[in-house]
Order: structure tokens, then C-alpha cells, then sequence
């Protein structure tokens, strides 16, 4: 193998990469659409995100060029977003916090932001499959869900049948779930509705939920946190248990 070689390739693309961020080619370099498409080393079909993201961030050394590369990584995220190209955006947002590792946020990222993105993102589309399930998984563990849907992290079994069916948690509280679209949660004589997308890939849940008993009325911001918790608990059991029936 001739490492001068592979070397001197290396410096050629690097250099290259670098000449697309001074032409404020950064959203595209990015993206990886054509010219600026350059192959994982892992995935000849894919874009190589982390390499290009390592040398934006080597190429970012002075505040004018950080604030350039957190723009073209905004328009970046914003590209893929609107085309509702959820592959582009995790895998972008993973390959950077790989490429950062401890260091901390290396760009001024506002990601309060991008994770209000992310939520109207999953309310629309989310590919099946394990891979993308694994990157979003890691991807949500560093930027949370903050608005309308509190995303599960226990991945009930695709092959759950929603037939009517009823889960208690002792004698305390319990759920119902007879559809695809909602649960049903019992407590004494309260009754809550919770909306959920329950045949997805991955299970979500919507936070506006309501009591229907003792008498209609939106519940609280606490209330719901308390109710959530106590579902998501009881999904993740049965789960489990689903897990174990084969």
C-alpha cells in the first residue's frame, strides 16, 4: 500500500472541502448533494457527514468562520427538513456530536430549536428500520423532545396487535388500549385520553391530553408530566412482556 500516497489523496480532498466552506458552500458540502458528494469509507453509497463535519470544524478557527459554519449547518438541517429527508437530518446531527465527542458544542448551535425541528419532523414521517431507529435514538438522548410528542424509549414490538386490551398497575391506576390512536388511562374516577400514534415504527405520544371524567377539561402542564410518566412506564412493562411471550 502506498501511504504517500493515500496521503497526499486525503490532503487533496481535505483541501478541497476546505475551498467549498470559503465559497460559503457549506450547506452543500454538508448535504453532499452533486459536485460535493464524497463517499463514506464505510458506505460507498453514502455521504461521508462525519469527514466533512471534522473539517468544518478544523476550518472554523476564528469567530467569523464558526459563525459561517453554524449558518451552513443550519441551512443544512433546514434543506432536510423541509424535504422531509429524516436519514439527512439524524445522521448529520449524530455524525456531529461523534465528531465533537466531549468537546462540548463546537458550533453556536441553538438546539433548543432543532429540537422543536425534530418534533414537527416526527409528527410527519419517520422511516422504519432498525439503523435509523438507533442513530435517532442516540440523536434524542442529546437533543430531547421539547414540544407536542414525548417519543418512548423502549420500542414496544411491531407485531403488537391492538386488540382491546387492559394493563393495571396493582390496584392504583391502569390503561386501555382498544385502537391505534389513543390510550385510555383509569385512576378511581378519573378518566384521561391520551392521543398516540401506537402503529408507527416507534410508539409516540401526544401530550395534549384531557379528562373526559369526572367532567371534560384540558389537564394541567403537571398533571400530564405525573401521566405520562406513569403510561410510559406501563408501556415499557409490556413491552417486556411481549418480548418474553414468544
Amino acid at each position: 500500500m502506498d501511504h504517500a500516497a493515500d496521503g497526499h489523496s486525503a490532503l487533496v480532498k481535505n483541501l478541497q472541502i476546505h475551498s467549498w466552506f470559503d465559497q460559503d458552500r457549506i450547506a452543500e458540502a454538508i448535504l453532499g448533494g452533486e459536485p460535493y458528494f464524497l463517499p463514506s469509507l464505510t458506505w460507498y453509497d453514502r455521504h461521508a457527514h462525519p469527514l466533512v463535519l471534522r473539517e468544518l470544524l478544523d476550518w472554523a478557527d476564528d469567530d467569523d468562520k464558526l459563525a459561517r459554519a453554524a449558518a451552513g449547518f443550519r441551512s443544512a438541517l433546514v434543506t432536510a427538513l423541509a424535504d422531509d429527508d429524516a436519514w439527512a437530518v439524524y445522521d448529520i446531527l449524530w455524525s456531529y456530536f461523534v465528531v465533537i465527542g466531549d468537546d462540548g458544542d463546537r458550533l453556536p448551535l441553538d438546539f433548543d430549536e432543532i429540537g422543536r425541528w425534530l418534533d414537527q419532523l416526527e409528527t410527519r414521517t419517520i422511516p422504519d428500520g432498525d439503523e435509523i431507529a438507533g442513530v435517532r435514538r442516540n440523536v434524542r438522548d442529546r437533543i430531547p423532545t421539547t414540544q407536542n410528542t414525548a417519543w418512548d424509549r423502549h420500542e414496544l414490538p411491531g407485531r403488537f396487535m391492538f386488540l382491546p386490551r387492559e394493563f393495571r398497575h396493582g390496584d392504583q391506576y391502569k390503561i386501555l388500549i382498544t385502537a391505534p390512536d389513543h390510550i385510555t388511562y383509569l385512576e378511581g374516577d378519573v378518566e384521561v385520553h391520551i392521543p398516540a400514534d401506537l402503529d408507527a415504527p416507534t410508539i409516540r405520544l401526544h401530550r395534549d391530553i384531557c379528562f373526559t371524567k369526572p367532567f371534560e377539561r384540558a389537564a394541567t402542564e403537571a398533571e400530564r408530566d405525573v401521566i405520562m410518566s406513569r403510561v410510559q412506564q406501563m408501556l415499557r412493562s409490556l413491552g417486556k412482556q411481549l418480548d418474553t411471550s414468544d
